[in-house]
Parts: structure tokens; sequence; C-alpha cells
């Protein structure tokens, strides 16, 4: 039962974030929240080398985005879909998010079985 642990760092137009992610390998199943108090949900799979996820993000109302979005008094969500060469893992890489662009960088913590 490997766990995955996570720090993401991340950064847009309006200013940057933290937060953890755990992806766990049985299920493929990848959750997290950030300093901003989004909470992350999603699948993951890894694939000639590549770590492909499909993550939802709840924004929880009040919250303010990296990207520039205002807060809304209303929780939001949207899906983020991420493709990284897992030898690039420690690179800041761009992701395209429905919200804009978002600069993001994963450093493994620990692997927990």
């Amino acid at each position: 039962m490997p766990k995955y642990f996570h720090a993401i760092s991340f950064a847009g137009v309006a200013g940057w974030g933290t937060g953890v992610l755990v992806f766990d390998t049985d299920s493929n199943l990848v959750v997290g929240a950030d300093s901003g108090g989004v909470i992350y949900d999603g699948q993951f799979t890894v694939e000639h080398g590549r770590l492909t996820a499909r993550v939802l993000a709840t924004v929880p109302a009040g919250t303010a985005l990296v990207t520039g979005v205002p807060p809304s008094n209303q929780p939001s969500t949207f899906t983020v879909n991420i493709s990284i060469p897992m030898d690039d893992m420690l690179n800041v890489v761009s992701v395209d998010t429905p919200v804009g662009p978002v600069r993001i960088q994963l450093r493994q913590i620990r692997a927990a079985a």
C-alpha cells in the first residue's frame, strides 16, 4: 500500500502558495490541501515515465486564487489536468487551468508503505 507524500509549491500572476498532496498507488487516488484552504481530490496514472492526473479543486468561499480570480461568496470547483515527466518532477512546470496559468513544483517528502 505505498503512498507518496509530496509538497507542492505554486505561483500565479497574483501570488503563490504551498500545500501537500498524497498519491496512493493502490487506488491511484491523489488528495491534498493547500495554504489557501483549497481541497484537491482526483486520480492519477504513471505511464511511460509521465505522471498524469485529473484533479478536482474545491475552493472555499472567500478564497482568492493565485491566478488573480477574486474571492467569491460561494464555494466553487474546477478541474485541473496535469501531465509531468517523472524525471522533471523537481523542475517548475507550467499548468494551464480553467482559472488561469499556474507554475508548480512537486517535491517528494517521503514514501510510506
